[in-house]
């Protein structure tokens, strides 16, 4: 056995041992190492698509379907709900979220769609992961909201962000 190792070692040479040496530690890092976090990535996707089905199931749609068309779109936003209505599940989503809304300016934005945009500017006081929490439970509670634009800032005490949030409400022109 050991003259058979000086053998190898004697016609690969120096460069064949290192390129063996590279071809084992390939394969070490591939089982140990790739290999599991394959199996991890895996066990998301799965999680994810379990959760994104037992959403789907929850909810009933209120997407427009492609068979009613264009009526199915402006159907999606005939609610019960006004645009005040709204506006307090947005106030509510920022007190659950502990973020501090200084003063907002809302205004229609005109058009000649069938569709009415109210355009709600507010510039908010709080951690970043409050305004993300804000930012989410308002898109999740309102439908027929969107977040436009959103710019941050620093404050000067170095632990709060100012950020101002552009949102849109739409509703169907009665």
């Amino acid at each position: 056995m050991k003259n058979l190792w000086i053998r190898i070692v004697a016609e690969c040479g120096a460069v064949g041992l290192a390129a063996l040496a590279v071809v084992g530690m390939a394969t070490l890092f591939y089982v140990y190492w790739l290999k599991p976090l394959e199996q991890a990535a895996a066990a998301v996707d799965r999680d994810l698509e379990r959760a994104v089905r037992s959403a789907r199931l929850r909810e009933p749609s209120r997407a427009p379907s492609s068979s009613r068309g264009i009526e199915g779109f402006y159907a999606f936003f005939d609610r019960s709900e006004t645009s005040t209505d709204w506006l307090a599940k947005l106030h509510g989503a920022a007190l659950s979220s502990g973020v501090v809304i200084r003063t907002a300016e809302y205004k229609v934005i005109e058009s000649k769609m069938r569709v009415e945009r109210y355009q709600l500017t507010a510039p908010v006081i709080g951690g970043y992961a409050q305004i993300r929490s804000f930012i989410d439970g308002a898109l999740a509670e309102i439908p027929v909201l969107s977040l436009d634009q959103v710019r941050m800032r620093r404050t000067r005490t170095g632990t709060d962000i100012e950020a101002e949030l552009v949102f849109s409400i739409y509703e169907r022109r009665q």
